[in-house]
């Protein structure tokens, strides 16, 4: 039986690989003679581009930038560069990360994105690239992505030829309320419900600037509208799962996938590891187990997967903060405890 390990970062307590390697460890308790697969997995959010850096041989560099707050020290940026295939490849969570501010000084008014444009120009300076794929997620900002625009405009920073932007979210960058959009994700980044009238007025300011850019592709409202400033500037979307992915869990042909992520709730299905797995389960039958640190029982996703599981229902309880012990302990727990009927309700035991 051959068994594929593909979950997303479990955001704040373990990376991919560190995810992938605790469920492998469960997975080996119950099925000691499976063939066992991890494929560490990203949506375009942090650790996008170093995962598609180690398979592409991009070589890693830093860069100090500004902060998103001008009040916040300096920034040390990682970037990646192949100078056999004149790429760069970067998140724009490392110029303008939400992790990059504290929490008590998180201000998505003022929190801008023109660090990114400040990597690009000093990216520029140091190597002669034609094409650059930006990760979209993880961002403290929501402005459109007016600010990186406008610091490439004010420095006459040279574009590439190509630039492409790996979404976590297919959102569009403004939708009716009650509807997903880049402001469905303001609140996690410390927006009050008085600041969504402004978020939303400034994106249509965003619209408006840049009349070139359709915002209701799918990703423009990613990174806080940054998806959007990306497709004004004559650059391209494309979720960022896709990419990571590329044939590599089909080339496996597994008898069973096991995935996850932090937290699987209604946003887990917008284009994030998740809603990957729900497309390939669809196409080739394939089950598929979603293993979530916790899982919000009002996502209505229970039908997407053979199973979905909730790792803070096992032991240790009680736990906070969660540290990586605990979460990759939960995580093995739960693969020993439900494994062996998932097994037999696929028809694999």
């Amino acid at each position: 039986m051959r068994i594929v390990i593909a979950p997303d970062k479990y955001k704040g307590t373990l990376t991919s690989v560190e995810a992938a390697r605790a469920i492998r460890d469960g997975v080996l308790e119950v099925c000691p003679d499976a063939e066992v697969h991890i494929v560490p997995m990203a949506d375009g959010g942090e650790g996008t581009a170093a995962l598609l850096a180690r398979t592409m041989n991009f070589t890693r560099h830093s860069a100090v930038i500004h902060a998103p707050l001008p009040e916040l020290p300096p920034t040390n940026a990682t970037y990646y560069y192949s100078e056999a295939e004149r790429a760069v490849l970067f998140d724009s969570a490392t110029a303008v990360g939400l992790t990059l501010i504290p929490p008590e000084k998180r201000d998505i008014i003022r929190a801008s994105s023109a660090p990114i444009g400040e990597l690009l120009h000093i990216i520029r300076e140091r190597h002669d690239f034609n094409s650059a794929f930006i990760g979209l997620g993880g961002t403290a900002t929501c402005d459109g992505g007016m600010g990186m625009v406008f610091y490439l405009a004010k420095h006459k920073v040279p574009l590439p030829s190509s630039i492409v932007g790996l979404y976590d979210a297919g959102v569009p960058l403004l939708a009716q309320e009650g509807e997903p959009s880049a402001l469905s994700f303001a609140p996690q980044k410390g927006a009050t419900p008085d600041d969504i009238p402004f978020l939303a007025q400034r994106l249509r300011k965003a619209t408006a600037i840049m009349p070139a850019a359709n915002p209701d592709t799918p990703g423009a409202g990613a990174a806080g509208g940054l998806g959007f400033a990306i497709l004004a500037i004559g650059g391209k979307l494309c979720p960022g799962v896709d990419v990571v992915a590329g044939s590599r869990i089909s080339d496996l042909s597994p008898d069973l996938i096991i995935t996850g992520e932090g937290c699987i709730d209604s946003q887990s299905a917008m284009g994030k590891v998740l809603s990957y797995f729900i497309e390939y389960r669809r196409k080739h039958g394939t089950p598929v187990v979603a293993v979530g640190g916790c899982v919000d029982p009002g996502c209505s996703l229970s039908p997407s997967f053979s199973e979905i599981i909730a790792a803070d229902a096992y032991e240790p309880r009680d736990v906070s903060p969660v540290t990586p012990q605990v979460a990759a302990w939960r995580l093995k727990e739960a693969i020993i405890d439900r494994l062996p009927s998932i097994l037999k309700s696929s028809g694999l035991a």
